[in-house]
């Protein structure tokens, strides 16, 4: 006798302000940071190894930066930075003779001798690190060329 009809107007419309409520409230809470620990460590695992080797992960992040030390990537979530353990690595510029070789070329095919790869990844190295935007994947490399050893990253 006191229950409330289901089809009553007033009980859906209140149902859906709730809900909008809700979904409101759930949107407009703030995301997490991407996880740049996943990226260091995707680095140092293939940079640990005595052997060629290579990785490629989803980075789920707006921008990324990569120094020779250090990987920061920033998303909706804010920035987070973490250290790479087996540093140096060479940050790899883009459209440069280094993606090329991180890409999978032989970098005897890409460069005329060791010499030239050394020369081209310490300038890589000693460059200022900047933001990439739109960097989806991160790809890692470890390449020997000659007496050369060179922990290659990119995004």
């Amino acid at each position: 006798m006191f229950d409330v009809p289901a089809d009553t107007t007033w009980l859906w419309v209140g149902l859906v302000l709730v809900s909008a409520t809700m979904l409101g409230v759930t949107l407009s809470l703030p995301t997490a940071p991407p996880d740049a620990e996943r990226a260091a460590s995707t680095i140092d695992s293939v940079a640990a190894t005595d052997y060629p080797g290579s990785a490629t992960i989803d980075l789920q992040a707006e921008a990324v930066k990569i120094d020779s030390e250090r990987i920061s990537l920033r998303g909706a979530g804010g920035r987070a930075h973490a250290d790479i353990q087996y540093g140096p690595v060479t940050p790899v510029p883009p459209n440069s003779r280094l993606e090329r070789v991180l890409d999978g070329q032989s970098p005897a095919s890409v460069f005329d001798g060791s010499i030239a790869f050394a020369g081209a990844a310490e300038r890589a190295t000693g460059r200022p690190a900047s933001w990439r935007e739109n960097s989806e994947t991160l790809r890692v490399r470890q390449v020997t060329y000659g007496e050369v050893n060179r922990v290659l990253v990119g995004a």
